[in-house]
Parts: C-alpha cells; sequence; structure tokens
C-alpha cells in the first residue's frame, strides 16, 4: 500500500481505569486476563481504510481529500494497488473500511473487488464534474454494486463537489468500527462478571465513568450534543454537532430519545444519556 495518511475520526478515553482492571484481573483469574486482554488489544487497534479501484479512477485524489481531514491517530488511511492490471496480482483488501473508488458505470472487476472485501465498503463515483448526469450514474452504479455510491470531484482538492458529504459518510463508518468494537469489549467484560474471581473489579469499573463512556460508544452514538435547526421541535431526531456543548443539555436531549425509539434505540439513548450525566457531574464538582 501506499500513501498513507490517519485520521483521529472519533472520541476516546485514556484508558487508564481500564489498565488497572486488566492489572487487577491478570492477579486474580489469569485465564480471565488472557480472555480480556485479547479484547483489549482489539478495541485498541488502529483503524484502516483502503482506497482502491481500478487504474486511472483517481484514488489518490480520493485517498488525498480523506487524509486532508486531519487528526493524528486512530485511523490510518492507504491506497492499494489498481484492479485489473495485466501480469499484476489483485490487491488483497483487508481493512476496516473499504472505499471503492470508480469513474463511471462499475465494471466486473468492481464487482469482484466488492466481493473480496472483508468488511464495510463504500463506494464513490470520482470525477462527477465530467460526467452529464452524476447523481443517476452513482444511483445506478451502487444499486449494481449493492451499496452506497457517492459520486466526488476529488481531483478538485478539499473544495470539490462532493468532497464534504464523503468526509461525513466515511466518519460514520469509522465510528461503527469504533461501536463494534466498544460492544465487543463490553461483551466479554460483562461474561467477566461471571467469574467470581473479578467480579467486583470488573462491575466497578463498568459503573464507573470509563465503562460508562465505553457503553456510550457501544452504543454507536457519538459523545457530542445534537444540534438542531431552529423551529425543530423538542425531541426531534437531527444530527450531532461540534463542538460539545452543555452536558446537562444533552443528557436531556438523550432521555427525550427514551421516549422516540426501538428497544435497541432506547438502549443506545440510555446510555448515552448517562454519560452525559457524568459529564455534568464532574463539570458541576459532584464526582
Amino acid at each position: 500500500m501506499s500513501g498513507a495518511g490517519s485520521w483521529d475520526g472519533g472520541a476516546s478515553w485514556d484508558g487508564r481505569a481500564l489498565d488497572a482492571l486488566r492489572l487487577a484481573v491478570r492477579r486474580a483469574d489469569v485465564g480471565a486476563a488472557v480472555t480480556l486482554d485479547a479484547a483489549v488489544r482489539v478495541q485498541r487497534r488502529g483503524i484502516d481504510v483502503q482506497v482502491t479501484g481500478r487504474a486511472g479512477v483517481g484514488r489518490s485524489a480520493v485517498l488525498a481529500v480523506l487524509a486532508a481531514a486531519g487528526g493524528v491517530g486512530g485511523v490510518g488511511f492507504a491506497e492499494t494497488d489498481a484492479w485489473d492490471v495485466p501480469g499484476a496480482v489483485d490487491p488483497a483488501l483487508t481493512g476496516d473500511l473499504v472505499v471503492l473508488v470508480l469513474c463511471g458505470p462499475p465494471r466486473a472487476v468492481d464487482l469482484v473487488a466488492v466481493r473480496a472485501a472483508p468488511a464495510r465498503v463504500l463506494a464513490v463515483l470520482n470525477k462527477a464534474d465530467a460526467l452529464a448526469d452524476p447523481a443517476a450514474v452513482a444511483v445506478s452504479g451502487g444499486a449494481e454494486l449493492g451499496l452506497e455510491c457517492l459520486p466526488v470531484a476529488a481531483g478538485a482538492g478539499p473544495a470539490g463537489a462532493g468532497v464534504d458529504p464523503l468526509r461525513a459518510v466515511v466518519r460514520g463508518l469509522i465510528d461503527e468500527v469504533r461501536a463494534e468494537r466498544a460492544a465487543a469489549l463490553l461483551s466479554v467484560l460483562r461474561g467477566l462478571t461471571g467469574a467470581a474471581a473479578v467480579r467486583d473489579q470488573v462491575e466497578a469499573y463498568l459503573g464507573a465513568d470509563e465503562g460508562v463512556r465505553l457503553g456510550a460508544v457501544a452504543a454507536g452514538l457519538k459523545p457530542r450534543v445534537p444540534q438542531c435547526h431552529s423551529g425543530e421541535p423538542q425531541g426531534t431526531r437531527c444530527d450531532s454537532g461540534e463542538p460539545p456543548g452543555d452536558p446537562l443539555a444533552a443528557a436531556g436531549y438523550w432521555r427525550g430519545r427514551l421516549q422516540a425509539d426501538g428497544a435497541g434505540g432506547v438502549r443506545a439513548a440510555l446510555a448515552r444519556h448517562r454519560d452525559h450525566v457524568r459529564d455534568w457531574e464532574r463539570w458541576a464538582g459532584r464526582v
């Protein structure tokens, strides 16, 4: 791979409490420690995003606009070799997220690439400014591939058409990876509460700040206050805004969501509500 960059697109915590828990578990139950250490390694592993596609589609340009989003850690972007090059082996797709770049309707090799990817795949219709109806080509291409397909003019740089929506979608997919990893770690921790030798330590961690934040990340919700457009009724679902706002207002928002979503949404909103309440308590000097 070539052209690597990095992007820290999500929230994290310092992990000191988790490391202290690992040490305590190691002293009490070697088997539980092996299980926990393996889960932590997966959760802390960097997230890899591969930008791939045929020769000439603009892989480097798409990589550049994604890497230019900034950040210093957590997510690495890399460009693969081109697909369908005579005499060459097609690249291995091993990333947590694969961005497949097109510059027109999909070809047979693009379908092969989609099938070869082990995880999330996002299609990008690059050079959209050279097409008469890029939106239609993106829709039909996405349907053919069975993927979301975003039109973008990456060659124009960060100001190119479709760059901001592309970055937003990629951020969302990265957040999904973070949420899945957090959920897997949370599942291991909850399972360890069945081991008498470490139950008290694990339950204490889950009830403390870091454990509450882990639950919020596992719920797949960004730790930011949603900013609704003026005039939207209270409790309306809206995009999360930046920067973080008043934690008490955020807690109230997620409490309102408890009445609006299904069972999965209620669990997610409750986890987020608890996390913001903890933030407010720390801010108010109550913890």
